[in-house]
């Protein structure tokens, strides 16, 4: 009888933990970007073409000059804020195109020399990426934005190709951060180069992209 008793209480202790632990809400997995709908976007004029998630908006860029050089470009906006929270920026991405300066290192070291010394040797750079095919450098310390960026150049056909993903904070862990650095990944993969207009191209509307 005994017995009976200690299995029926054990059964009732093991019944109670399940269900407390079915009324857990399980971590929000991170979008996985081989299903997430993608969109193509292509831009004769300023000679490239990429794909990037779906939804996000596409937007001239706001300002007219890198540095002290004249640029246009073009801003991929997500819905996604950086730790999850509204009070943070919202994760973008920029393409800003200026001219080129020569090699990709003396486009580089140009592009720097406008910014004030104390800033500009605090600034780290990061060989033997490809963009599109092409060489590229990471720079690191760059001074833009409060919550810091991601900022890529590489060098393509008497161009220079600015890649600024913002805002980039690699400790951020929430499932709105690891979407975002995701979608990172996936615009620098299908980043390619391509023939160049002399006109801006019509506005272009994004097309999803089948998936296999």
């Amino acid at each position: 009888m005994n017995n009976l008793r200690l299995l029926r209480k054990m059964a009732a202790v093991a019944l109670f933990l399940l269900l407390a632990g079915g009324c857990r809400q399980p971590a929000t997995p991170a979008p996985d970007m081989q299903t997430t709908q993608m969109a193509s976007y292509h831009d004769s004029f300023l000679g490239f073409a990429v794909e990037y998630p779906a939804g996000w908006e596409v937007a001239p860029l706001p300002f007219e000059f890198l540095w002290t050089q004249p640029a246009t470009g073009v801003e991929f906006h997500s819905n996604l804020s950086m730790r999850g929270e509204q009070a943070f920026g919202r994760y973008s991405i920029s393409v800003a195109v200026v001219e080129a300066h020569g090699t990709l290192t003396e486009t580089v070291r140009y592009s720097l020399a406008p910014v004030v010394s104390e800033v500009r040797d605090r600034i780290t750079q990061h060989c033997c990426l490809t963009v599109g095919g092409e060489p590229a450098v990471e720079l690191e310390g760059v001074p833009w934005g409060r919550w810091g960026c991601r900022q890529i150049m590489a060098v393509h056909d008497g161009r220079a190709y600015w890649l600024t993903f913002a805002p980039f904070q690699p400790e951020a862990d929430t499932p709105s951060d690891s979407a975002a650095r995701a979608a990172f990944a996936a615009f620098l993969r299908s980043f390619a180069f391509i023939p160049a207009s002399v006109s801006p191209a019509p506005t272009i509307t994004p097309v999803p992209t089948p998936r296999q």
